[in-house]
């Protein structure tokens, strides 16, 4: 009896342990499920928020997009105005002139500021002005025909071998792959890496972010100038190094060798860019076919001047002077037609602008160029010794005469002939806005569709 007694007290205790254990697991699980509730009611709550928040956003971009169709509507009607005015009737002629002969043209806009400066009261101190600059370049010729021109002779580790004449090439006639950026950004310091950072940070600011930028650290002989462009850190973009020192010219090349874009863009690392360039460049690169577009400039730091440049220059203007800043934005083709940048040896000719020579060498080979003459988006930074002072630059004549022998056999009639056609020429592709529009695709899926059904 006693066995027995002491079996069931065990039996009950064992059950009563199991009760307490199950009612503890229930316990948990209602813990457990309760949580589950309140997260999956935090889960509902913000995706009604996110759906609210999405539906404000749709919501405020259609609004944007009918007011953006209205001002089209709305300038659509101002330029149909204006093409039916007579003022705009009567003056097609001229305009059709101007259009095919550039000089022409310029010829026109300098009657309009000898009116503009007589109407000022500007006419005798602008013409005296022009009559000393006259003067001065005349003087810098005639002291040139005294001096001997030093030998011709370029930096081997700088030329690439160019190919001939400047034609649209397969890839730019084509959508740009979305995989690749429309426009590369090629930065080369020298000694220069406490500005880096500042000149990378304009070129992030654009308004335009179908971009990359590749930073040329040229073999600094400052190591601490060096260190800071090699430890730089910032978006779409990446430094590369040079093992010694390069010119300028050289580490361009560099950067452009590895660029993915369609276009470059080439920047020193002491000077920066507005924010609107590179769209306004590349808009006018692929919607008016142009080969090379570049603005006017504004100095800063040192001086506080806006410098002018003229509308289209030929390939007679390129001879007399450089007449496309540093930071042009043009076609990466042409760059290897032309045989890249190409630096003098310094120590048997001097320094010539390599710029320079590179656009001269352009508009021999037939390209377009254009410049934003009424907008000043590259800001030049002016402060000490800089590659303008140097001891072995020439004069502007001397830079003249050994330009021109550098571009040897493209200085011929049809030269000339074929630039003054290529700037009358309307290249006007079909389909201008579709590589602006490529980077609205996601997954493969083009959105441009998309942007179409928010209109009502």
């Amino acid at each position: 009896m006693a066995i027995q007694v002491n079996s069931l007290s065990s039996r009950l205790a064992h059950s009563s342990e199991e009760n307490v254990a199950g009612a503890n697991e229930r316990a948990r699980l209602a813990a457990h499920v309760a949580l589950l509730e309140a997260t999956n009611a935090e889960l509902n709550r913000v995706a009604q928020d996110d759906k609210r928040v999405r539906e404000l956003e749709v919501a405020n971009l259609k609004e944007n997009v009918r007011a953006l169709a209205d001002q089209v509507s709305a300038k659509t009607i101002e330029i149909d105005l204006m093409l039916r005015s007579t003022i705009w009737k009567s003056t097609s002629v001229l305009r059709r002139v101007g259009h095919r002969s550039p000089r022409v043209s310029r010829a026109g806009r300098q009657a309009l500021k000898l009116l503009k400066w007589s109407a000022n009261f500007e006419l005798r101190q602008k013409l005296s002005e022009a009559i000393a600059t006259r003067r001065k370049y005349r003087a810098e010729e005639l002291a040139a025909r005294d001096i001997q021109l030093p030998t011709l002779a370029f930096d081997e580790r700088t030329c690439l071998d160019g190919d001939g004449y400047a034609e649209m090439g397969e890839d730019e006639a084509v959508e740009w792959p979305i995989d690749r950026p429309l426009v590369t950004i090629v930065i080369t310091s020298f000694n220069y890496g406490h500005f880096v950072a500042d000149a990378v940070d304009s070129v992030l600011a654009q308004t335009l972010d179908d971009i990359e930028v590749i930073v040329v650290e040229g073999g600094s002989t400052d190591p601490a100038s060096r260190e800071q462009t090699l430890t730089l850190k910032r978006p779409k973009t990446r430094v590369i190094a040079q093992a010694e020192a390069h010119q300028v010219g050289a580490n361009r090349n560099f950067g452009i060798s590895q660029a993915r874009g369609k276009y470059i863009c080439c920047l020193d690392a002491d000077d920066l860019l507005k924010p609107t360039y590179i769209e306004k460049a590349v808009f006018l690169l692929e919607t008016y076919g142009y080969d090379v577009v570049s603005c006017a400039m504004q100095q800063f730091g040192g001086a506080d001047e806006k410098v002018g440049i003229l509308d289209e220059p030929l390939l007679a203007d390129m001879l007399e002077g450089n007449h496309v800043l540093t930071c042009a934005v043009f076609r990466r083709s042409l760059w290897r037609k032309a045989g890249g940048y190409r630096d003098t040896d310094r120590a048997i000719t001097g320094h010539i602008y390599e710029d320079w020579l590179f656009w001269a060498r352009l508009a021999a080979m037939g390209a377009r160029i254009h410049n934003m003459s009424k907008e000043h988006l590259f800001l030049y930074r002016r402060h000490g010794p800089s590659m303008s002072t140097q001891s072995d630059l020439h004069s502007m004549a001397i830079h003249r005469k050994l330009i021109s022998q550098a571009l040897g056999e493209l200085i011929t009639p049809a030269a000339y002939r074929n630039s003054r056609v290529a700037a009358a020429a309307d290249r006007r592709p079909d389909n201008a806005v579709v590589n602006f529009l490529g980077e609205l695709q996601v997954s493969g899926e083009n959105l441009r569709s998309c942007w179409l059904s928010l209109l009502p």
